[in-house]
């Protein structure tokens, strides 16, 4: 089955946020209330993070964010990207790594990758991911230019 990459705006605040609370382990635990305001805030319009739902078919099997460097020398981190259980160590971490390479490019930004503290043997191979084989679904022209 082919995985897609969903980008997210403001208007799936509701749909992430539900996603998050039902991968509850990938989150210190945070007041539903206090985490719909974050999740709003973190995809609201201002362009300092892009945010996208990674599906397979209609199901969706974890999230990926880019958040953008708001003052200096232009740069971006991945500050968040889970995959449930059953789809690690399947090469989605390393679509969405390709993903995020893609977009830096795109936007000329440098793009940091960021190290695990996980355990698993599938975190985050070391060294850079290159090549492109991804699918993108609902995306702005920036992520259909960067995947052409």
């Amino acid at each position: 089955m082919t995985t897609s990459f969903r980008l997210l705006s403001e208007h799936d605040s509701a749909e992430l946020t539900d996603h998050l609370l039902r991968w509850k382990g990938t989150l210190a635990p945070l007041d539903q209330g206090l985490l719909r305001r974050e999740v709003s805030r973190a995809l609201d319009n201002s362009g300092a993070a892009h945010a996208w739902l990674i599906e397979q078919g209609s199901n969706a099997i974890g999230y990926l964010v880019l958040s953008f460097r708001s003052a200096g020398p232009a740069e971006a981190y991945v500050t968040g990207l889970y995959l449930a259980p059953d789809f690690r160590g399947l090469g989605i971490g390393r679509q969405a790594l390709r993903l995020v390479d893609d977009v830096g490019r795109w936007l000329r930004v440098r793009v940091h990758h960021f190290q695990t503290e996980s355990e698993s043997k599938h975190a985050f191979p070391r060294g850079r991911v290159s090549g492109r084989s991804l699918s993108t679904v609902g995306s702005s022209p920036a992520i259909q230019e960067a995947n052409a």
